[in-house]
């Protein structure tokens, strides 16, 4: 999913607050995650996301 799908779906759905986790480990980065915050409506928070 692209920035720019993420940020449609999170204004679709509405979720309060979404959370963009899904960034970094195999595709993505941060500015990705960034954009989509950027995009969306509803509140986004960005997790760092685990290291195994």
């Amino acid at each position: 999913m692209t920035a720019v799908e993420e940020a449609r779906f999170v204004d679709h759905i509405r979720p309060k607050p979404a959370i963009s986790t899904h960034w970094g480990d195999i595709i993505g980065i941060v500015g990705d995650a960034e954009r989509s915050r950027d995009l969306a409506r509803p509140p986004v928070e960005i997790k760092e996301p685990r290291r195994s």
